[in-house]
């Protein structure tokens, strides 16, 4: 069982999105490589860590996830310049 000390050590999804980034700062990140590192939904973090003056590069292309699925239009990001939080 966890208890409440364990729990509240856990780094937020806004951190795990920065580190994640971070990590991978030379190349772009997936929406669903961010959901694989537990970022559910990344775009509110992007766009937080945007207005904090971070500038990120966005861009969409297609993608085939694990189980074969092809999703278009899926958002991959990576930091190219500013000032992380």
């Amino acid at each position: 069982m966890i208890s409440l000390t364990e729990e509240t050590k856990k780094p937020t999804a806004f951190a795990r999105l920065l580190r994640v980034l971070m990590e991978n700062q030379h190349q772009h990140s997936s929406t669903i490589f961010l959901l694989g590192h537990g970022i559910l939904s990344p775009a509110p973090g992007i766009a937080r860590l945007k207005a904090a003056g971070v500038q990120i590069d966005t861009i969409y292309k297609t993608v085939v996830d694990a189980n074969g699925v092809t999703h278009k239009n899926v958002a991959h990001y990576k930091i190219v310049g500013g000032v992380a939080p």
